[in-house]
């Protein structure tokens, strides 16, 4: 798999991005952000896009960054996997990590700060490139249940804090 930098002006992908991106990576949502927003396509050996984040792009032309969008908690990354094997998900997904931990050493930016969503636990790739990471911890709120209410679950005494 390789990663490769999505521009505007190709409707193929940016209808197909449309179909599958996850909350912070679809167009409605990217719309608050200038051109420093930056799409990134994850693309497999038949160079068919199957996945995707965005980034921030910020610094000087000599020190260019790359980090996380202001005002979203991840980067929106994405995978449409086509294997059914819970074994063979878990790999694609590494590959996946592994693309991103290639392209950025390669790529003009010179830091990164990218946070992948908390779905996506398994960074060993970034690791053995030599990249520093730091798990964030989020709670889920499973708002689609219907006839109970999240406060259920929680601790009656951390409740009222």
């Amino acid at each position: 798999m390789k990663v490769k930098r999505i521009y505007d002006g190709d409707a193929t992908i940016n209808d197909w991005w449309n179909k599958n991106a996850v909350a912070f990576s679809t167009s409605s949502w990217l719309r608050i952000y200038d051109q420093r927003l930056i799409r990134f396509g994850i693309f497999s050996e038949k160079e068919n896009c199957v996945g995707g984040f965005v980034a921030y792009e910020g610094g000087k032309s000599w020190a260019k960054t790359l980090i996380t969008p202001p005002y979203a908690p991840n980067i929106g990354l994405f995978f449409i996997s086509s294997k059914h094997n819970p074994s063979q998900e878990l790999s694609a997904r590494k590959q996946v990590a592994s693309a991103i931990a290639e392209f950025l050493p390669s790529s003009p930016y010179k830091w990164y700060k990218l946070d992948f969503p908390p779905d996506w636990r398994d960074v060993q790739p970034m690791v053995w490139e030599g990249f520093e990471v730091s798990p964030r911890f989020t709670y889920r709120i499973p708002l689609a249940e219907k006839g109970k209410h999240w406060m259920d679950d929680t601790d009656p005494k951390l409740r009222n804090m």
